[in-house]
């Protein structure tokens, strides 16, 4: 036989359980469910800058405590899918998409937005050879394009290679010398370099003809594309780079 109870407030006889009836400690509330959230939402309606300031101060007077503790109940795989669950429903609401770019354009723009957004860069620089690779690229070009009195207009200079940074990587793999790896890939320095010890050894990318015959000022002419032709590039000790140019 199923325990009923008949709510205090609106007078209805529903089952005695937690989805019918809030508990308070060991006990269900006289209160249905409905009825409870509804006079809870009706006194923080008439005292919400009261429950506000309550609730600052006992944030303020107890910071590390709670940082701590939402930190431990969020760790757990369901607290994770509950909140991604709750981000992606509240993003699908237009003030909730909107509060949410505006929340992260505020921190993109803060200074530890943009230290994290500049570390972040370093480390995929310094981790990831296509990002450095296009790096190395993309400032070549531009400063060529400055030498024939042009910019590249805001395009970018990948749509105009006419291979991809990996067809680059995997060209240049190809022509490496046998002390070559892509961890020696860097500038020549005459303080550490010895030339009877390979381990000192680096290595530029290199114009076959070199790419201040090539006079170009757009992406779309012949000379940035015959300049920038695979079949142009290898890889070069950087010493004998600085000696050959």
């Amino acid at each position: 036989m199923t325990v009923t109870r008949v709510c205090s407030k609106c007078g209805a006889e529903l089952p005695l359980d937690k989805d019918h009836f809030p508990k308070a400690g060991a006990y269900f509330r006289k209160q249905c469910r409905d009825c409870y959230l509804a006079l809870c939402k009706k006194y923080y309606d008439n005292h919400r800058s009261e429950i506000s300031k309550r609730k600052q101060k006992h944030y303020k007077n107890n910071k590390e405590q709670i940082s701590l503790i939402v930190k431990e109940r969020n760790s757990t795989d369901k607290a994770r899918q509950r909140n991604a669950k709750y981000k992606r429903r509240y993003y699908k609401t237009d003030s909730g998409r909107k509060n949410i770019l505006n929340s992260v354009t505020r921190y993109g723009k803060s200074s530890n937005g943009i230290k994290k957004k500049r570390t972040a860069a370093q480390k995929r620089y310094h981790n990831d050879i296509r990002v450095r690779l296009r790096g190395l690229v993309s400032t070549v070009i531009l400063l060529g394009l400055k030498r024939g009195g042009s910019s590249k207009g805001g395009k970018s200079c990948l749509n105009y290679l006419g291979y991809s940074i990996e067809d680059l990587k995997i060209h240049l793999e190809n022509l490496f010398e046998p002390w070559m790896n892509w961890n020696n890939m860097g500038v020549y320095r005459v303080n550490s370099w010895v030339d009877d010890d390979q381990s000192t050894w680096t290595w530029q990318i290199d114009h076959i003809i070199r790419h201040k015959e090539f006079v170009y000022n757009s992406l779309e002419d012949p000379k940035f594309k015959e300049c920038w032709a695979l079949s142009n590039l290898r890889p070069l000790s950087a010493k004998e780079n600085i000696i050959r140019h």
